[in-house]
C-alpha cells in the first residue's frame, strides 16, 4: 500500500487552515506545511494542531515574495527522502480533495495509484453560501457547473527518480530536466476525485488574499508578468474601488447548489474563529515586509563577512548538524571556525569539517598552542565583521544573518542584537520572557542582565540567539574565558555580553520583534539543568550583597522555583552531585535569610 504525504505552503489562512489540515489527514498518512510569515493566527493554529499529536510537520519560511514554487519543490524532496512517500499530494490551504462521483474514499484511491506515474486532478470552484460564521465543508455551498480548464498534479515517487524533477508554480504540471532542457512529463489517467477549490470565502478574505498575493507576486516577477493574471484583474478592481462583495465570486449563471456533506467527514473544529481579516492591515503588513526586504538587500550588497564560532567539546554529530545549518544560510559571505575546548580531540573536529570541504564556505579548526588562548587565536584568524556563536546541535533560521545585518548595519550604536524569545519552545524550562515586545527595542545591557539574573532564567535559545559586532566580541576574548574544560558556562557568557568592561561603556543591545526559531538537536539532560542551576547559585553568592531589598525578594522566589523544578530530576542525578547542589542552595538560602522556605 502506498504511503501518502500531503505538502502545502500557507500564509494568512486562519479561517480555513484547521479544516484544511483535518480534512487532508483523512486521506494522507503525513502532512508537511510551510507557513510563510502569516499576520493572522495561522501559525498559532498549526502549532496547536501539531501539539495534538497529528502527523503534521510545520516549517517556518522567513522570506517575502511569492516563493511557492521553490518551497513546494523543497517540501516534495523532503516528503520523498524524510517521510518515505510513495504518493505526494501538493495542495493549497483552500484546496480540498473530494470524491463526489464514486463511493470510494480518496484514501482508498490514492493507496492504489502507481508510484511511477504523474496524475492530473480536476479543479472545481466552490463557495460557501454564507460568508458569515466558521468555515466548514459541511456548511451549505455552491460550486461551478463545470471543472476549471487548469489541473493540479499528484506525484508518484518513482517519477522523481527518473531524472531531475520540478513542479511549476501552482503545481499545475511538472518537468523532467534532460540534455535538451525541461521536458513535460506525460500524465496518466485522472483519478475519479477532484479538488474543491474554496478560493472565495468572504469579501474581506478574498480582497485581502488578492492584495497580498499580487504584491508578493510583483516582488518576484515585477508588474510585467502573466503569472497570477486573475489576481491582477481582481487587484485592479480593488484599485478602482469596485464593490469587493462582487469581486471573485461565481455568477448566478456559473454556479449550482451542491451539498458536500455526504462526501466528507464531519470534522470538529477547535481553534477556528469567525472573525474576518482586515484588508488594510494585511496590505500594510505586506508593504512593511517588502520594505524590510529592501533593507536586507542593501545589507547583502555591502557583503560583510560573518564569522561563525562553534566550540567543539567532542560531539561530532551535533557539530555536523550545526555546520550544515550554517551552510544553509541565505547569505554567502561567511566562514566557520571551530575552537576545540577541554580535552576534545582536534582531529575529530577536523574530520567533521573536512566532510563539508566542497560546500564553498571556509571551515577551520583551532587548538590553543602553548602561550596563547583560544580567544587570541580567533582574533588572529577570524576575518568576519560580525560574529555568530553556535554550540554543536544549535540551528538557526536560514534568514537570520540577513535580518541581523540589516539591523546592525543601519544602527551603529548597537553592540549586538537578538530576536525575541517565543513562549513554549522549551516547555517546562525557565527562560526570560521579558523581551516579548511587539516592536524593536534598544536596551541597556546592564539593566537587562540584572533583570534576567534575579529571575534565574536566561533566554532559552542561549548565546546562539545573539549576533555580535566583531570588535565587541573580540573585547570579550571571544567568550573563550567562559568555559570550564569543555563545559560552556552560559550564565557567565550572558554576564560577559551584557555587563560593561573596564574602559568601555555599558553594552547597547537591540531586540528584534520577530523570533528566529531555534532547533535544539540535543535535548537538555537532567545534568545540564543541574549544571545551569549550580552555576547560577555560585554567581548569586558572589553578588548577593549588591542586591536591593526588592531584588533579594525576587531572587528568593526564583531560587524556590528552581529548587522545585529540580526535584523532578532528582532520580537522574548522582547522589554526590545532588548533595553539592543541595549544599549550594542551603548556603544561598541562609545568606539570603530565607532559610527553610526553600528546602
Amino acid at each position: 500500500m502506498n504511503r501518502i504525504v500531503a505538502i502545502s505552503m500557507v500564509k494568512n489562512e486562519a479561517d480555513i487552515i484547521e479544516c484544511f489540515v483535518r480534512h487532508t489527514l483523512t486521506f494522507a498518512d503525513a502532512m508537511i506545511v510551510a507557513e510563510q510569515e502569516s499576520f493572522d493566527d495561522t501559525g498559532r493554529i498549526l502549532e496547536k494542531l501539531a501539539a495534538e499529536g497529528l502527523p503534521l510537520t510545520v516549517r517556518r519560511i522567513h522570506r517575502t515574495g511569492h516563493i511557492q514554487e521553490e518551497v513546494m519543490n523543497t517540501l516534495l524532496d523532503e516528503a520523498m527522502t524524510a517521510f518515505d512517500a510513495d504518493i505526494v499530494v501538493p495542495l493549497d490551504a483552500d484546496e480540498f480533495l473530494v470524491n463526489t462521483d464514486t463511493p470510494q474514499s480518496c484514501r482508498t484511491i490514492l493507496r492504489k495509484l502507481s508510484r511511477n506515474a504523474l496524475y492530473p486532478v480536476r479543479w472545481r470552484r466552490y463557495e460557501p453560501l454564507e460568508s458569515e460564521g466558521v468555515f466548514s465543508l459541511t456548511r451549505p455551498c455552491r460550486r461551478a457547473k463545470s471543472d476549471e480548464e487548469v489541473i493540479k498534479v499528484i506525484v508518484g515517487a518513482g517519477v522523481t527518480e527518473v531524472r531531475p524533477f520540478h513542479l511549476v508554480q501552482g503545481q499545475h504540471f511538472a518537468y523532467w530536466q534532460t540534455g535538451r532542457g525541461w521536458e513535460p512529463i506525460p500524465l496518466s489517467a485522472a483519478p475519479p476525485f477532484h479538488i474543491a477549490h474554496f478560493h472565495w470565502r468572504s469579501p474581506d478574505q478574498f480582497a485581502a488574499k488578492v492584495a497580498v498575493g499580487w504584491l508578493n507576486n510583483v516582488v518576484k516577477y515585477s508588474v510585467y508578468t502573466v503569472v497570477a493574471e486573475e489576481w491582477k484583474r481582481a487587484f485592479d478592481g480593488l484599485l478602482r474601488d469596485e464593490d469587493i462583495a462582487d469581486i471573485g465570486r461565481l455568477s448566478a449563471d456559473e454556479a449550482e447548489l451542491f451539498d458536500l456533506r455526504p462526501h466528507v467527514a464531519d470534522l470538529s473544529l477547535r481553534y477556528t474563529g469567525s472573525a474576518q481579516p482586515s484588508v488594510l492591515a494585511r496590505v500594510l503588513a505586506t508593504g512593511e515586509r517588502i520594505a524590510e526586504s529592501l533593507a536586507e538587500e542593501k545589507a547583502r550588497r555591502r557583503n560583510r563577512r560573518v564569522t561563525v564560532v562553534i566550540p567543539f567539546g567532542g560531539d561530532e554529530a551535533a557539530l555536523a548538524a550545526s555546520i550544515q545549518n550554517v551552510l544553509a544560510q541565505e547569505y554567502d559571505n561567511k566562514e566557520i571556525w571551530i575552537p576545540v575546548v577541554g580535552g576534545a580531540n582536534p582531529r575529530r573536529a577536523e574530520a567533521v569539517g573536512a566532510s563539508f570541504k566542497d560546500e564553498g564556505t571556509p571551515i577551520g579548526v583551532l587548538s590553543a598552542p602553548s602561550g596563547a588562548s583560544l580567544g587570541e587565536r580567533l582574533e588572529q584568524v577570524a576575518a568576519g565583521d560580525y560574529v555568530q556563536y553556535l554550540f554543536p546541535g544549535d540551528c538557526i533560521a536560514t534568514d537570520k544573518f540577513l535580518r541581523m545585518l540589516a539591523c546592525l548595519e543601519s544602527q551603529p550604536p548597537l553592540d549586538w542584537a537578538f530576536a525575541k524569545t517565543e513562549s513554549g519552545r522549551m516547555s517546562g524550562e525557565p527562560y526570560d520572557e521579558t523581551t516579548r515586545a511587539a516592536n524593536f527595542a534598544m536596551v541597556n545591557g546592564q539593566a537587562f542582565w540584572r533583570q534576567m539574573f534575579v529571575g534565574g532564567a536566561y533566554l532559552a535559545e542561549g548565546i546562539a540567539v545573539g549576533f555580535f559586532r566583531r570588535a565587541f566580541i573580540a573585547s570579550r576574548d571571544w567568550l573563550m574565558g567562559d568555559f570550564l574544560d569543555e563545559q560552556p558556562l552560559f550564565w557567565h557568557m550572558w554576564r560577559t555580553v551584557l555587563l560593561p568592561i573596564e574602559g568601555r561603556p555599558i553594552p547597547t543591545v537591540g531586540i528584534l520583534p520577530t523570533g528566529h526559531d531555534m532547533i535544539f538537536v540535543r535535548a537538555m539532560t537532567p545534568l545540564d539543568r543541574l549544571w545551569r542551576e549550580m552555576e547560577w547559585c555560585c554567581l548569586l553568592r558572589e553578588v548577593w550583597e549588591q542586591f536591593s531589598v526588592e531584588e533579594i525578594r525576587q531572587a528568593g522566589e526564583s531560587l524556590r522555583a528552581a529548587w522545585t523544578r529540580m526535584q523532578g530530576q532528582r532520580t537522574a542525578i548522582p547522589d554526590s552531585l545532588w548533595e553539592t547542589y543541595e549544599d549550594a542552595v542551603k548556603a544561598l538560602a541562609e545568606q539570603a535569610d530565607i532559610g527553610g522556605g526553600v528546602l
